[in-house]
């Protein structure tokens, strides 16, 4: 694994290296949110990657979702951001996660697999030095990641969706305007579902920038980096997280998380014998009519 950010590089090959490690290039930070990735991507929103029509997504999703069960609040649109992001809909929305286990088992998802040859990485945010830095450090415009305020998550989707919008958007010579950002900053996570609350989630939010986030500050911004590994040690790794019990069904505490587990678990090498089932009476009743 290597540390990239400023030229400072390492190599890394088990968690515990991983975790040393970090303690050292983030000393001083109060707070650190970590981004698993399987391939060394752009921090780029889903709603940036190809072009739709965000207005309508989000009107549609808030009127059709509660006719499959989603009971929010209308006017929390933070919340529904959230919804929109966890069921896969585009949103400006990035994930991230406070558990750097979290963030090491998506980025080494695919270790090991006899189709995929990823170069994972890991990315390291200081979520409070980058929202200073959105902002100008204009404390009247923060509604940091450190924020106790119940709507902290809410106040921050508001200041991009603002930025976002050409009738709102930045201007500091006018004083009518609605506060806004240009660029990504971080923002509480309501836990809406068992899955934020299993993967510890949390989020940047995107203002008018489309740039990736990694490049919205200048060069080398200091409370961001990444950390890249081979796919020996991923696969090292993914073999300590499941050692320590992070597995698919820890991250998405469901039946689909179950259900991969078992694939997992139990898939058989070539050399090994596979067999039908035989207990409990299942093989009469699913092999005889």
């Amino acid at each position: 694994m290597t540390l990239s950010t400023l030229g400072a590089k390492r190599t890394i090959k088990t968690v515990a290296e991983f975790m040393s490690h970090l303690d050292t290039d983030t000393a001083g930070w109060t707070i650190r949110w970590f981004r698993g990735q399987k391939e060394n991507w752009e921090l780029k929103p889903t709603i940036f990657r190809r072009k739709y029509n965000e207005n309508l997504i989000c009107h549609d999703f808030r009127n059709k979702a509660p006719g499959y069960g989603v009971d929010i609040e209308f006017d929390r649109f933070d919340k529904w951001l959230f919804q929109m992001q966890h069921y896969g809909a585009p949103t400006r929305l990035l994930d991230w996660t406070e558990s750097v286990l979290v963030a090491l088992y998506f980025a080494t998802l695919d270790a090991g697999s006899d189709t995929e040859k990823s170069k994972p990485v890991v990315w390291i945010l200081n979520p409070a030095e980058m929202n200073n830095v959105s902002v100008n450090k204009k404390s009247v415009l923060l509604s940091m990641a450190t924020s106790q305020s119940v709507c902290g998550g809410y106040n921050n989707c508001q200041l991009a969706f603002n930025a976002a919008n050409p009738r709102t958007g930045s201007n500091d010579n006018d004083t009518n305007k609605p506060l806004s950002t240009i660029n990504p900053v971080a923002i509480t996570t309501t836990y809406i579902d068992q899955r934020l609350v299993a993967q510890k989630s949390v989020f940047t939010i995107h203002g008018s920038s489309r740039e990736p986030l990694e490049k919205c500050f200048g060069i080398n911004p200091s409370f961001i980096f990444r950390y890249e590994f081979s796919e020996d040690a991923a696969q090292s790794i993914r073999t300590e997280l499941t050692t320590m019990g992070i597995t698919h069904s820890s991250i998405f505490p469901d039946l689909g998380g179950l259900c991969k587990d078992l694939k997992t678990k139990y898939i058989c090498k070539d050399s090994e014998a596979t067999h039908t089932v035989d207990h409990c009476g299942f093989k009469s009743h699913l092999f005889h009519a």
